[in-house]
């Protein structure tokens, strides 16, 4: 049986050389950057970062244009984007938000998107509403869905504080931080530890086949990997939250994704700013390596670049056996890094968002969108001391914009019902008096009476609608809703933020 250096020089006799200049430079880079973009998501990974992997020119590139100086912008020209968005932690928008208490309207950031993300991925539970004679409701088959989201009061030992700069000039913003734990994933932090067991290995049989250079082009790349991993790697993760007046009106108030659901965040201005103001933020002026400026970074992009430029101009040199070598040790951090990809970032985003700030979400289907409109008007009053300052007719313009007379004529009953509702004393039965005939108002009659037969079937639907929701409303939130049963210390005057309180709305 043949010597292993008997077999080595055999394969180095062969005329047959690699060319490695594609796989050094380019191959695998994409998937690299991919992979550290979650170096900030999963305990210990910044540690494990000891191989020799492709691409680095494509991981230089990526992140050395975060190192904020003239010397690294001539280095990696482009734009200094701020670390969560080099990460790609923002970037991305959400729906638009209405705050029904406050009157904030806006485009929410990531963290809305995130959460939409959630809510669409999350399985409904059908609300099944009645008739007066005891028939089922209507379904139309149209998006009905309407998501609950009940933030809970945050706790003041995961926020800290602080005065930030805002974009107008000499003026201060208060900001809170949410510290974010990473996600414990032992799998993924042992696997990682095959591609840099594989490097060594790949190190040390090239130093026992006599090709130092190999070895010593191997060891190189495991050296940069690994310092430029702790380098990316530690930064603080938090989410930096806007602080509202302590006077701010509740934060309730519904978000419109673009497939037509409704999601509605119960919870006060501070808690659910989170969600709608809310930001990533990569902190890398505190901890292992602390560089506000991102100048470690800048060095270690630069010594990635100079592993790619010596490895690509050294690797012909190298005997045959080296390069089949060092070619294994491309392909095990090549396998890791695709294995490191294939976990969908955004929902470790959204698992990480949802850990820390407790949420408790409930997700309903009804049969169409004007039950939908009255059911999210009930649940956005419902546990206020003043439901009707929710302006219930804003939402309902914007779940259903129709400008005709006989949908006027609809959302106006609907209003008064809402405010029978809400006034009503809670220590008696209820039973909804929304009708399609006009009462005693002079506006109604008039309107009334220029409905033609099809106006008078429509608006019957209608109004069926609206009384099914009215009356099934209260039979829901105590008994289907966890929500709503969850009710222990739930008071205006105690937690706020929390849905649904003991005692009906006055």
């Amino acid at each position: 049986m043949p010597s292993l250096g008997h077999t080595i020089h055999t394969i180095n006799r062969s005329t047959y050389k690699l060319d490695m200049s594609g796989v050094v430079g380019l191959f695998g880079g994409d998937n690299a950057v991919d992979a550290l973009e979650t170096i900030h998501l999963y305990a210990g990974r910044r540690w494990v970062g000891w191989y020799n992997y492709p691409g680095t020119v494509t991981v230089a590139k990526r992140f050395g244009q975060m190192a904020d100086s003239r010397f690294w912008d001539s280095i990696f020209p482009g734009p200094n984007e701020s670390p969560a968005l080099t990460f790609n932690l923002a970037g991305r928008y959400g729906p638009d938000y209405s705050g029904s208490f406050s009157g904030t309207k806006l485009r929410t950031g990531y963290l809305g998107h995130l959460i939409a993300g959630e809510c669409t991925g999350t399985p409904a539970k059908q609300l099944r509403v009645f008739k007066e004679d005891g028939s089922e409701g209507r379904k139309t088959g149209s998006s009905a869905a309407v998501t609950i989201i009940s933030l809970p009061p945050r706790q003041h030992e995961k926020i800290t504080r602080s005065l930030t700069t805002a974009n107008v000039s000499d003026t201060k913003q208060k900001n809170e931080f949410i510290l974010i734990n990473p996600k414990s994933n032992p799998p993924l932090a042992l696997l990682a530890l095959l591609p840099s067991l594989v490097s060594i290995l790949a190190c040390v049989f090239c130093f026992l086949g006599d090709d130092p250079l190999c070895a010593s082009l191997i060891l190189a790349g495991i050296f940069c990997s690994g310092f430029s991993s702790v380098a990316l790697g530690s930064a603080t993760l938090k989410i930096r939250v806007p602080v509202p007046s302590t006077a701010s009106p509740p934060g309730d108030g519904p978000m419109f994704p673009m497939d037509g659901s409704v999601i509605v965040l119960k919870g006060e201005e501070a808690d659910v700013n989170i969600i709608t103001k809310g930001e990533f933020e990569l902190d890398y002026s505190s901890g292992i390596l602390p560089h506000r400026k991102h100048h470690m970074i800048g060095i270690t992009s630069l010594l990635l670049t100079a592993q790619f430029l010596v490895q690509l101009l050294l690797i012909p040199r190298c005997t045959f056996f080296g390069q089949i070598l060092f070619l294994i040790s491309f392909i095990a951090s090549g396998v890791y890094h695709l294995y490191v990809v294939s976990h969908e970032r955004e929902s470790v985003h959204r698992e990480l968002l949802f850990r820390e700030l407790s949420v408790r979400m409930e997700k309903w289907t009804l049969g169409t969108r004007t039950q939908m409109a009255v059911f999210v008007c009930l649940v956005l009053g419902d546990g206020r001391q003043t439901p009707l300052k929710s302006n219930p007719a804003a939402v309902l313009s914007r779940i259903i914009p129709n400008e005709t007379a006989v949908w006027g004529y609809w959302r106006r009953k609907v209003l008064q019902e809402l405010e029978r509702f809400w006034m009503r004393d809670p220590s008696l039965s209820y039973t909804p008096s929304i009708q399609a005939e006009p009462e005693d108002d002079k506006t109604d009659l008039e309107e009334h009476s220029h409905f033609t037969e099809q106006d008078k079937n429509l608006l019957n639907d209608l109004i069926g609608d609206a009384w099914c929701v009215f009356n099934r409303y209260r039979q829901w939130r105590e008994g289907e809703s966890e929500i709503g049963r969850e009710r222990g210390d739930y008071t205006e005057e105690s937690t706020k933020t929390r849905l649904l309180p003991g005692g009906s709305p006055a």
